[in-house]
């Protein structure tokens, strides 16, 4: 089965985020759910710019589903991907909510003046929106959930240290036990077994930025069986 999601158009005129799983070999999609809206299963504690369901969910091996919401202020876990409440709503210890700086908007101004299709840019609603606390993140097989926290897309300045959140999910659902600090700004990365591997820039003092995946051992972080 291959995990994924799509956008589904419904009476209202919306196209919620349906969220499924695809027999490869036959193309046939054998289950689907359009989850609730956030704002119904969670309160935030950062206002929402807007109202979306939960989506881009996490498939845990046992036909459960973790999401992030709230910005990444909340993790949001059903056991049972058919239930209708999850099983477990968890807080980010980490959270910190945050806005763009002036800098962030004139990136980010930037950026859309000169998009080919010329998009309607407005500088206060760019200052409205939260930023998201998460950036890349990843559910391994050993049921650990790895997260990039500091997310900050639009800042022209490297960080030289990048910080990664772990939960892992119990039966009772996620729960918060470290922050790995590692080198550079983090741009993806992937888990597996003892092994975290980083796609990170660095500023190598050029006009374009270093490229490059460091590899890290992370034997001492303890199994979750």
């Amino acid at each position: 089965m291959l995990p994924g999601w799509y956008r589904r158009p419904d009476s209202n005129g919306d196209q919620p985020v349906v969220q499924a799983e695809v027999d490869v070999a036959t193309g046939r999609v054998e289950w689907e759910r359009a989850f609730p809206h956030e704002g119904d299963v969670v309160k935030c504690s950062t206002p929402l710019w807007r109202t979306t369901r939960l989506a881009s969910g996490y498939g845990d091996g046992r036909d459960g589903f973790l999401f992030v919401t709230c910005h990444g202020e909340f993790l949001v876990w059903y056991a049972d991907r058919d239930a209708d409440e999850p099983t477990a709503i968890v807080q980010s210890p980490t959270y910190v909510e945050r806005y763009p700086t002036e800098e962030d908007v004139a990136s980010q101004v930037r950026m859309l003046q000169s998009a080919r299709w010329r998009p309607a840019v407005n500088e206060e609603e760019i200052r409205s929106r939260p930023k998201l606390w998460y950036g890349s993140r990843v559910l391994d097989d050993r049921r650990r959930f790895w997260a990039v926290s500091h997310r900050n897309v639009w800042s022209a300045v490297i960080p030289s240290l990048s910080y990664i959140d772990m939960f892992r999910l119990t039966d009772d659902g996620p729960e918060y036990a470290l922050t790995l600090q590692v080198a550079d700004k983090v741009m993806g990365m992937d888990v597996l077994g003892d092994t975290l591997a980083v796609l990170v820039v660095r500023d190598a003092g050029g006009v374009v930025e270093e490229r490059r995946v460091d590899w890290y051992d992370i034997s001492s972080v303890t199994d979750p069986r």
